[in-house]
């Protein structure tokens, strides 16, 4: 991926996960809205294309949901 500003990052990050919303909205319905608010806790670009790909894979939104949780960050106490 070539050089991006941190605001072109923080684009494309809520671009992938408005998308990621948009198409298990289609799929399933009504998305729950603590997967929604994890979906849009994750940042990092890469661990979003992979979600966004699994979308269109993905059998039920509790596998999904799985997935988010283990892309989330980890806190830091």
């Amino acid at each position: 991926m070539p050089f991006l500003t941190p605001t072109e990052e923080l684009f494309i990050a809520r671009t992938n996960q408005q998308n990621i919303l948009k198409l298990l909205q289609v799929k399933f319905g009504d998305v729950p809205e603590i997967l929604s608010k994890n979906i849009q806790n994750i940042d990092d670009l890469t661990a979003l294309e992979e979600l966004l790909i699994s979308t269109m894979t993905i059998t039920s939104l509790e596998e999904f949901t799985n997935l988010v949780n283990s892309k989330l960050p980890t806190s830091q106490e």
